[in-house]
């Protein structure tokens, strides 16, 4: 299992972002956070030049 750091912060979300990242959260079966970590991390990894194909 992996190791968690775990650290609280608030963010303030758009109607819009907070329905994606429900929806994500319930497909998913992760709780909120870890939908929004993995929409941040999604986000970040198609931004990197060298992801793109």
């Amino acid at each position: 299992m992996t190791e968690q750091h775990k650290q609280q912060i608030r963010i303030y979300l758009r109607p819009s972002a907070l329905a994606k990242a429900a929806e994500r959260s319930g497909i998913t079966g992760l709780n909120l956070s870890e939908a929004i970590e993995q929409i941040i991390n999604g986000a970040d990894n198609a931004s990197n030049p060298d992801n793109r194909q």
